[in-house]
């Protein structure tokens, strides 16, 4: 098929924008998110009087990017308490509390709505008396 010049110039701009009306916004978390998932702090320790492990408030963390709502993963519950298993916003938080075991380190796990994961490294090592 022979189109007229002018034509083909028609089409070509109607395709690029019906093209670029495709996309989506920054609110569709299904498309995945303007921002690089991550937590902050991803380290958070304490250093161990000799012969003892820490027990009590350790810190907060905070949870930024990907797609809310996260879930939280605790691979040391025996040590680590975790004030809840679900963060529901970015910029949302957390906080870790010690329960009188030394690790180094135990790790939170963090989990997105699209299964991207960040860890977050809880150390309270046993120094030797």
């Amino acid at each position: 098929m022979n189109l007229p010049l002018l034509n083909r110039a028609a089409l070509a701009l109607i395709s690029v924008t019906v093209l670029a009306s495709c996309g989506g916004g920054s609110d569709d978390n299904e498309a995945g998110a303007p921002q690089a998932f991550n937590v902050s702090p991803a380290t958070i320790s304490v250093k161990n009087a000799k012969g003892t492990c820490a027990s009590g408030f350790l810190g907060e963390v905070f949870v930024y990017g990907g797609a809310a709502p996260y879930y939280l993963n605790n691979t040391f519950p025996g040590g680590i308490i975790l004030n809840k298993t679900r963060v529901e916003e970015a910029g949302g938080s957390f906080t870790v509390t010690l329960n009188g075991v030394c690790m180094d380190p135990g790790l939170i796990n963090v989990v997105d709505k699209l299964n991207k994961q960040v860890t977050v490294s809880v150390s309270s090592p046993f120094v030797e008396p």
